[in-house]
């Protein structure tokens, strides 16, 4: 709570800014108090404060302030220092504070780790966190390896429970909920040769060595709830039951994951159903089941008024769902017809019929249209059901189709639809990882490193999306980056005035003050 306070000397009247607040470490009440001026009154009664004016002897330093102020004050809301200390060994200095500084630097700069002392101690940051602490390279590297290091022959991996009691932090702040998460994989290029995660990507025609990093998000606010290193070549659909293993082991049950279709295996698909988790998927196009799923109805079935949804303005889709089976699991099936997309793909397919049956087209021409027309290269269809299945007649009946796949049979399309397709927001986080939060290129060669460095990318990118989060919340419309950008130009200045050291803001525009008052820094900063 902050108010006035005037005190009266003599004749004179000064006024100061007292603000109360909790002190966590003395685990009392304390207060501070900003000297604000004189108050000066005049002849019709009106008072105003006459600001106290400095001589300056000297600039000391100029720095942006803005966006740390914003990343710093959702660590302290959200008591991320006492987390990471409370999980976490303590050998020497408290690891903290260098795990909070590296994630504000993947934010800021991305300096290296013998350049994040230096820039550290250029920061308001010493003082936010009522420290002396220098943070040299030995102690930021000595916080990553309090994250995830050997111990009696094995691997301690204390970031884990770093990222789990964030999440439990998160929900009791914010009021979100776990009930509905999305999960997926990405891949970073890694440059060099002396990790065991590091392996040739599957998928790289280069060649070039990858670390693979699974995430796993919060359905609403795409608030992070897990991340871990995965070898680069391993496929995506064996990582499936680390996770499942991974959020039962944190008490994360009655929950629906909702994958892509690159997820999908008859494995995992029963070890997640058969610890009682609900999966929505989409479905792949080289399972029999859903080959025959897809073609199930014909256009004039799937095309009919009461299975017309709106998508969005001007666009409309078509759904239909069935109960079955898919890799041996009972569900709900999804079928969406896009119409744009069946005229596109009907168009191109009829051409390259007409083609196919001119006389003027050549054999090697025909083998390349059968096989871009998906006929060819499945064996007879009298002897193989892929092959039964990519006949004209049966790709043409799944033409603008494609399928979901729920394990709840009474889900409906619309919402089996809608939350299938804010998995885009799970793009979006690791778009915000490798652009806002910097998370590449990997810098780290020992394996327990880049998964120390997964956890600090986790605090990361949870400081972005609770700040996408808030803005929400207060109806602003401008995007993240905007937003931050701005802040970032928010610039405070120290100087000596009378051999004491001053702090003021660069008079900040119209803009950015409101933008202070949004993002709740208004009384982290000083005063211009």
């Amino acid at each position: 709570m902050t108010y006035t306070r005037d005190i009266r000397d003599g004749k004179n009247v000064y006024r100061y800014e007292v603000t109360s607040y909790w002190d966590k470490k003395r685990k009392a009440p304390r207060q501070k108090t900003k000297y604000l001026g004189k108050v000066v009154r005049g002849q019709n009664g009106e008072e105003r404060v006459v600001k106290k004016h400095f001589f300056v002897d000297s600039i000391e330093r100029s720095m942006p302030v803005g966006d740390l102020a914003a990343y710093f004050r959702i660590a302290e809301e959200l008591e991320l220092r006492e987390i990471i200390n409370g999980c976490c060994p303590k050998a020497g200095a408290e690891p903290g504070i260098p795990i909070l500084a590296l994630a504000f630097n993947q934010l800021a700069h991305r300096y290296s780790t013998a350049r994040v002392g230096d820039w550290f101690d250029s920061t308001p940051m010493p003082g936010w966190f009522e420290t002396d602490l220098k943070l040299s390279q030995d102690i930021l590297l000595g916080a990553l390896d309090s994250l995830c290091r050997r111990e009696n022959g094995g691997v301690a991996h204390y970031g884990w429970k770093v990222q789990r009691e964030i999440v439990e932090a998160w929900k009791r702040t914010y009021g979100e909920d776990s009930r509905r998460l999305y999960y997926d994989v990405t891949r970073l290029r890694y440059h060099g040769d002396r990790c065991g995660l590091a392996e040739r990507g599957r998928n790289s025609d280069s060649g070039e060595r990858e670390v693979g990093v699974s995430l796993v998000t919060s359905q609403d606010s795409c608030f992070p709830v897990l991340c871990r290193p995965i070898p680069g070549a391993r496929s995506d659909s064996l990582t499936v039951k680390d996770i499942v293993n991974s959020l039962w082991s944190w008490g994360i049950k009655r929950t629906t994951l909702i994958m892509d279709r690159g997820m999908v295996g008859t494995p995992n698909l029963g070890f997640a159903v058969e610890k009682g988790y609900d999966l929505l998927i989409g479905c792949p196009e080289t399972s029999v089941d859903t080959l025959e799923a897809m073609g199930c109805w014909s256009d004039e079935e799937m095309m009919k008024p009461e299975n017309v949804f709106k998508r969005k303005e001007k666009t409309y889709l078509y759904m239909k769902g069935h109960n079955g089976e898919l890799l041996g699991v009972s569900g709900k099936f999804v079928t969406v017809l896009d119409p744009l997309t069946l005229a596109e793909e009907r168009s191109e397919r009829d051409w390259m019929m007409k083609e196919l049956g001119s006389p003027q087209t050549g054999a090697e021409r025909r083998g390349e249209l059968l096989k871009e027309l998906g006929v060819s290269g499945f064996g007879s269809p009298e002897t193989s059901d892929m092959g039964r299945l990519h006949t004209l007649e049966l790709l043409k009946r799944r033409d603008g189709r494609f399928l979901l796949f729920s394990t709840r049979k009474r889900i409906s399309e619309a919402d089996a639809f809608k939350w299938y397709f804010q998995k885009d927001e799970i793009e979006k986080a690791f778009r915000s990882l490798n652009n806002e939060a910097k998370m590449i290129p990997l810098r780290h060669r020992i394996e327990e490193r880049i998964e120390a460095y997964l956890t600090v990318n986790f605090i990361a990118y949870l400081l972005l999306a609770v700040l996408q989060y808030k803005l929400r919340k207060k109806g602003c419309t401008r995007g993240l980056s905007d937003v931050m950008y701005e802040a970032g130009r928010i610039t405070q200045i120290d100087f000596l005035s009378k051999g004491r050291k001053r702090s003021t803001l660069v008079q900040p525009t119209h803009s950015q003050q409101g933008l202070m008052r949004l993002l709740g820094i208004s009384g982290m900063l000083p005063k211009t």
